[in-house]
C-alpha cells in the first residue's frame, strides 16, 4: 500500500463542488479529483506538498487525509443447508426479487450466462453500474460507463454468489432474482484508492441500492474513524444495509480486523468453511481407478494440459528438503516434474523446472492438509498442487516403474467433503476492534465457495475468503428484505446476530473440545436465514460490548420485544465461550501461539424466565463478573452468550451454566446442537471434558500433535471423509521467551502547542521467535491510512459502556413492516425449538496501559536508517550526519503493536527538551503484523512544522533528536503521561557534508556500537507523505481482502 502522490481527501465546510473556493482563496495549485459528499469531503491533486499546505491554511478546511492506493486481493452452495438459505428459498419461496444489491469490486463479466449476457438493457439482471477507474490507475483514474472485467474474476465471483442464475449450468446464487448494480473500483493491475471507493458508495446510494457489498478493505486499521468506515456507516444510517468482509488476517490473532469492517453500523462478516468443494482431478496410469484431486491458482480450475503426459520427480527421495530450490538436475523436456513442497517459493521451484524443460509441475504437500490454491507468478508452464499422501503414491509408482507412468487430466470435477465444515477459517479476521466493539458480527460461508468466473478464465471457479462470506451475506439479506420489507439495517443486523448459532471449537476429527468459539472470532455465530426471516422476537442491542475493566461497571442489559400474536415463554441462561489470551511478553502473538482457555464469566440474569404478551417488551438486566483466572496484565478477552430459549422445550442441563470453578464438567449438556448442523459428537463422546486431562489450554487452532495421539476410532457421519485429516498449513513457531521490558517515562509539559518531552528509554530483551510462517496463508501486510473524519482527536472516547446506540433508535418499533411478510409469505408459527442468543465480549485489564508502540525483536527498539548504506542506529547517544541531498536522509522505522489514536514525531535540540517543531502527525494509526515482518516507517526530508504554521520549514544545520510518541488507546492527547515515547539517536544536519552524489568520502558516524551494524534495511514501498498537517503511516505490503493461499 502506498499513498497516491500529492493527492488528499480534504474535509471542508463549503459543500459539494465548493472546494474550488478554498483553492482560489489560498492560490493553491490543486485540482479536484472526486466529490465525496457522503463524508463531506473532496479529493484533490496538488502540484506538490507545499500547495497542499497552502490549501490546508483555509479556515473552511477541517481535515486532510492522503488518498491511499489499495491493491485489491481476495478478501456455492452446499452451505445453504446449514445456513437456512435452502429452507428460506424452498419453504418460503424467497429469491431476492425486488431487492437491489450494489457490488463494489473490480467489475463483472456480464456476458456470462449467469448474468444474462447483457448490461442495463430491458429485462437484464444488471440494471445499474459504472466504472470509476476505467483503463487508468488510482493516481489517474479514467472513469467510463462500462464495468466489464475479464482478467481477475474476483468481482464476477462475488456477484455470482449473490445473484447468479445460470439457465445452462443451472447454477444459482443466494438471491437469484435480485437486481444488481456493478460499480467497478479496481482494474486488473493497478488496484484502487479510498476516494474512488467512497465515490462509488455515493453512486450506489444515488442509484437506490438496498444493499451494498464491500469485499475489500485495508487490514489492521481497526478504527471506526477511518474514512472508509465512516462512509460505510453513513450509508447504513441512510437505510442501506452494508455487508463488509472482515479481514483475512485472522492468523495474526486478536485485533486483526481493518476498515471498513470496523465501521460501527456496518454488517461485518467473517467466514466459515463450506461442507463440500469441487475439485478437478488427475489419473495415474499406474492406478487408473484412483482420482487424485488437485488445486491450481484457484481451488477449482483446470490444469490446462489434458495428457497423457509422463512425469518424473526432481528427487527420488520422499519429501526432500528444499526440493528444486537450487535448480533441477537432469533433462525434463516433455515431462511433468513432481516436486515436494517446502524450502522456497512455488514460483522459484516452477521457474527451475521450466528451465530444465518441464512442460508442467505437480507439487505435493509436506503435511496432511487438503490441497488448496497456490500463489505462483505468471509462468510459461502450468502447475498443480496435490496432497502429501497422493504425492508419495506417485513417487512410489515412478520409482517402481521409472519413465513409464503417465498422468491424464480429465476436464471434469468431483465433489469432495470439507472436513472442517461450518468451522471458522483460521484466516477469518479476529476482533475486537481497537475501541473494543464486538466484531465480526457473525459468520457466513466463505471457504471453498464455487461461483461464477469470467468466461475467458473458465466460467466457474472455487475461491475462499471473507470476500465470499460477505457476498453470501448480501444475498441472504436480500432474501430477508424481500420477506420482511425494507427497514433499518442496524435492526437487520440485530435479528441475524441473535438468530445465528454459536459454534463449538472442534479438533481435526470434528470432535468437540468442550468450548464455544470466542465471540471475538465468531461474533453471534453462523447465520441462519430461515430463523432470521421467521423470527418474531426483536432483541436490542443484538450484541453487548463490555469494554475494558476500568470502563465497565459490571452491568449490561438488552430489551426483548414480542411482535407475534401469541404470548411467548422463555428461559434465559448463560453459555460461556472460551477466553482468549494473545498478549505475552509485550507483544500480540499470532493465532498459532494464542491460548483458548475454559475461563468463564459469572453472569446473573434478571429475570431468568419471562412470559411476554403480544406487543409487549421487557428489559433483561445482567450482572457480569469477568473470569477470575484471567490476569489483567495479559489483557485477556472473555465472552459468551445469553441464550433465550423457548420454555416449552425441556430445560434439562441448564441449571448451572457458570462453570468457572468446575472446568468443563458436563459442559456438553449445554452445547449440544449449537452448531446448527448435524451433531457429529453424539456417538461415543458423552464426555467432552477430555480437555480437563492436560488440554485445558488450547494453544492453537487445529494443532496436529495436540489431538491425534492414541484416540479410539471415530465413526464419521456420511458427509465427512474419515480418511482425511485437515490442518491449516505448516505454521512453525518457536516458543519464545518474552520479557515485558522497562518502559520508563517522565512527565512532560505541553504549553501553547509546544510539547516538552523528556527522555523515554525503552529497554527490551530479545525474543527467540523467528516469526516464520510456512503455511497456506500468505499474509499481505498492507500499509493502511488512518484518519479522523473531522480532523480532531478525541482522546477521551470510551466505546460501548455496556449499552448500544441501537437501544436509542426511535421510530423503529413503530415500523411494522419489519415484522410483516411481503408477497403473502406466512412467517407466523410457534416453533418449540425457538432459540435466540445475545453475544457479549469484554477485556480484562486496562487497555489504556497496553503498550501500543513495540520493539522489533531483531533490533530491540525503533531505529534510524541511514539510506546511503542501510546502517541502523538505535541508541540516543549515537550520532549520524545527513545533508539531505539525494538519498542522504534518515528513515525512522518503528512497530505498532496495537493501533494508536495519535502517533507523532517531535523534533528537539539534541540532548535537550527544546522543541523545534513537528515532523509528522498521524491520527488513528493501524497496528503492524509484528511477527509477519510488517513495520511502519517515515522518511524525514529535513522539514518541520513550527509553532502554529501550516507550512513546513527546513531546519538549519545543527544537532537534533526525534521524540517518537504514540498515544495509548483511550488516552488523553493533552496528558504527556498517556504517551509511549522513544528518543532517537542524534541526527546532525550538515548541508556542507559530502553526499553519495558528490563524494565517496565515508559519512560521519560517531559512537557506533557493534550492535548498530545490522543488515541494511530495505523498504519495498514508497515512503509516507511528509510534513502534511495530517498524514498516515504507510508500511510494506498490499491491501485488500486477501484469499487464503499457499506461497511456498
Amino acid at each position: 500500500m502506498q499513498a497516491v502522490k500529492n493527492a488528499f481527501i480534504i474535509g471542508h465546510s463549503y459543500g459539494e463542488g465548493g472546494i474550488s473556493t478554498a483553492i482560489n482563496k489560498q492560490k493553491a495549485k490543486c485540482t479536484p479529483r472526486m466529490e465525496l459528499p457522503l463524508i463531506g469531503a473532496t479529493s484533490v491533486t496538488c502540484d506538490d506538498e507545499d500547495n497542499a499546505h497552502k490549501l490546508c491554511k483555509d479556515g473552511g478546511i477541517r481535515s486532510a487525509y492522503p488518498v491511499i492506493k489499495i491493491e485489491q486481493t481476495l478478501r456455492v452452495f452446499f452451505a445453504d443447508n446449514f445456513t437456512g438459505v435452502a429452507a428460506a428459498q424452498e419453504k418460503l419461496g424467497l429469491t431476492g426479487k425486488g431487492i437491489k444489491v450494489g457490488v463494489l469490486d473490480n467489475g463483472i463479466d456480464y456476458h456470462h450466462p449467469a448474468f444474462g449476457n447483457c448490461f442495463k438493457t430491458h429485462g437484464c439482471r444488471i440494471q445499474f453500474g459504472f466504472d470509476f477507474i476505467g483503463d487508468g490507475t488510482p493516481e489517474n483514474p479514467q472513469p467510463d460507463s462500462d464495468p466489464f472485467e475479464p482478467c481477475d474474476g474476483h468481482g464476477t465471483h462475488v456477484a455470482g454468489i449473490i445473484a447468479a442464475d445460470d439457465p445452462i449450468k443451472h447454477f444459482t446464487g443466494v438471491a437469484p432474482k435480485a437486481t444488481l448494480g456493478i460499480y467497478r473500483i479496481s482494474n486488473c493491475d493497478a488496484g484502487t484508492s479510498n476516494d474512488i471507493i467512497i465515490a462509488a458508495m455515493q453512486q450506489a446510494k444515488n442509484d437506490g441500492m438496498d444493499i451494498i457489498n464491500l469485499s475489500i478493505g485495508h487490514d489492521f486499521a481497526s478504527w471506526p474513524e477511518d474514512p472508509l468506515a465512516v462512509a460505510a456507516s453513513k450509508l447504513s444510517d441512510s437505510g442501506i444495509a452494508v455487508c463488509v468482509a472482515a479481514s483475512n488476517q485472522g492468523d495474526v490473532g486478536l485485533f486483526s480486523l481493518g476498515s471498513p469492517d470496523s465501521g460501527r453500523n456496518v454488517i461485518t462478516v467473517g467466514s466459515v468453511e463450506n461442507s463440500k468443494s469441487f475439485y478437478f482431478f488427475l489419473i495415474s496410469s499406474a492406478s487408473p481407478s484412483r482420482k487424485i484431486i488437485y488445486a491450481t491458482t484457484r481451488v477449482t480450475l483446470f490444469f490446462g494440459l489434458s495428457g497423457p503426459l509422463p512425469f518424473k520427480p526432481t528427487s527420488d527421495q520422499p519429501l526432500t528438503p528444499n526440493d528444486a530450490c537450487n535448480g533441477v538436475t537432469g533433462d525434463f523436456t516433455g515431462f511433468l516434474a513432481l516436486i515436494a513442497r517446502g524450502g522456497c517459493s512455488f514460483t522459484q521451484k516452477l521457474d527451475n523446472a521450466a528451465a530444465a524443460g518441464a512442460v508442467g509441475v505437480i507439487f505435493y504437500n509436506n503435511n496432511p492438509d487438503q490441497p488448496d490454491r497456490i500463489d505462483v507468478a505468471t509462468t510459461p508452464i502450468p502447475s498443480a498442487f496435490i496432497s502429501e499422501k497422493d504425492g508419495l503414491l506417485l513417487l512410489q509408482q515412478y520409482n517402481q516403474n521409472p519413465d513409464h507412468v503417465t498422468l491424464t487430466f480429465p476436464n471434469h470435477t468431483i465433489t469432495v467433503e470439507v472436513q472442517t465444515a461450518a468451522q471458522p477459517l483460521n484466516s477469518s479476521g479476529m476482533g475486537p476492534t481497537f475501541e473494543l466493539d464486538l466484531k465480526p458480527d457473525f459468520l457466513a460461508p466463505g471457504g471453498h465457495i464455487f461461483s461464477t468466473f469470467p468466461i475467458a478464465l473458465g466460467s466457474y471457479a472455487t475461491l475462499s475468503g471473507t470476500s465470499m462470506a460477505a457476498a453470501y451475506m448480501s444475498g441472504t439479506v436480500a432474501l430477508f428484505l424481500q420477506a420482511r420489507g425494507k427497514t433499518d439495517p442496524k435492526r437487520v443486523r440485530d435479528i441475524f446476530q441473535t438468530t445465528s448459532r454459536p459454534l463449538l471449537m472442534k479438533n481435526l476429527e470434528q470432535e468437540s473440545l468442550g468450548m464455544i468459539h470466542s465471540t471475538a472470532k465468531q461474533g453471534g455465530g453462523l447465520i441462519n436465514a430461515f430463523n432470521a426471516v421467521k423470527s418474531e422476537l426483536l432483541i436490542t442491542p443484538g450484541k453487548l460490548a463490555l469494554n475494558d475493566t476500568p470502563h465497565f461497571n459490571g452491568t449490561a442489559s438488552f430489551k426483548i420485544e414480542n411482535h407475534s400474536k401469541n404470548t411467548k415463554n422463555y428461559l434465559l441462561f448463560h453459555k460461556p465461550a472460551a477466553s482468549v489470551r494473545g498478549f505475552f511478553g509485550g507483544f500480540l502473538v499470532p493465532l498459532a501461539n494464542t491460548f483458548f482457555d475454559p475461563f468463564y464469566s459469572k453472569v446473573e440474569i434478571n429475570p431468568s424466565s419471562i412470559s411476554l404478551a403480544p406487543g409487549k417488551s421487557i428489559r433483561i438486566n445482567l450482572r457480569i463478573t469477568p473470569p477470575a483466572q484471567l490476569d489483567p496484565q495479559e489483557f485477556g478477552v472473555y465472552s459468551g452468550f445469553i441464550v433465550i430459549k423457548n420454555a416449552d422445550k425441556s430445560s434439562k442441563g441448564h441449571k448451572n451454566t457458570d462453570r468457572n470453578d468446575r472446568g468443563n464438567r458436563n459442559y456438553k449438556d449445554d452445547i449440544d446442537g449449537m452448531d446448527g448442523i448435524d451433531d457429529i459428537d453424539s456417538r461415543g463422546h458423552k464426555n467432552t471434558g477430555r480437555n480437563n486431562k492436560g488440554h485445558k489450554r488450547i494453544s492453537r487452532y487445529h494443532k496436529r500433535n495436540l489431538f491425534d495421539s492414541n484416540k479410539n476410532s471415530f465413526e464419521f457421519p456420511e458427509q465427512f471423509d474419515k480418511n482425511h485429516k485437515h490442518t491449516n498449513g505448516n505454521h512453525k513457531h518457536t516458543n519464545g521467551k518474552h520479557t515485558n521490558g522497562n518502559h520508563k517515562h517522565t512527565n512532560g509539559k505541553h504549553t501553547n502547542g509546544n510539547p516538552k518531552h523528556t527522555n523515554g528509554n525503552h529497554k527490551h530483551n530479545d525474543r527467540s521467535n523467528d516469526g516464520k510462517n510456512d503455511g497456506n496463508n500468505d499474509r499481505s501486510n498492507d500499509g493502511k491510512i488512518r484518519g479522523n473524519n473531522d480532523g480532531k482527536i478525541d482522546g477521551n472516547h470510551k466505546h460501548n459502556k455496556g449499552t448500544d446506540e441501537n437501544d436509542k433508535n426511535k421510530g423503529f418499533n413503530d415500523d411494522k413492516k419489519v415484522f410483516l411478510a411481503a408477497n403473502g409469505i406466512d412467517l407466523r408459527d410457534n416453533d418449540p425449538n425457538e432459540e435466540f442468543s445475545v453475544p457479549y465480549l469484554g477485556l480484562k485489564g486496562d487497555l489504556s496501559t497496553f503498550p501500543v508502540l513495540g520493539l522489533d525483536p531483531a533490533t530491540n527498539s525503533p531505529f534510524i536508517v541511514d539510506n546511503i548504506n542501510g546502517n541502523q542506529f538505535f541508541g540516543e547517544n549515537e550520532t549520524v550526519t545527513f545533508n539531505f541531498v539525494g538519498n542522504d536522509f534518515p528513515t525512522l522505522v518503528y512497530t505498532m503493536i496495537l493501533g494508536s489514536p495519535l502517533v507523532q514525531g517531535i523534533l528537539v535540540i539534541a540532548n535537550t527538551d527544546k522543541v523545534v517543531g513537528t515532523i509528522f502527525q498521524m491520527e488513528y494509526v493501524r497496528r503492524n503484523d509484528f511477527f509477519g515482518g510488517d513495520v511502519s516507517f517515515f522518511d524525514w526530508n529535513g522539514t518541520v512544522l513550527m509553532d502554529n504554521s501550516t507550512m513546513p520549514k527546513q531546519v538549519p544545520d545543527g544537532s537534533y533528536q526525534i521524540i517518537l510518541e504514540a498515544l495509548h488507546i483511550f488516552g488523553d492527547p493533552n496528558n504527556p503521561n498517556d504517551f509511549m515515547k522513544w528518543r532517537s539517536p542524534i541526527i546532525v544536519v550538515d548541508s556542507t557534508s559530502p553526499s553519495d552524489a558528490t563524494s565517496n568520502v565515508t559519512k560521519n558516524v560517531n559512537n557506533v556500537t557493534s550492535a548498530t551494524k545490522n543488515a541494511p534495511f530495505s523498504k519495498n514501498v514508497a515512503p509516507a507523505t511528509k510534513s502534511v498537517p495530517l498524514v498516515n503511516n504507510v508500511t510494506n505490503g498490499s491491501m485488500g481482502r486477501k484469499e487464503a493461499v499457499a506461497i511456498d
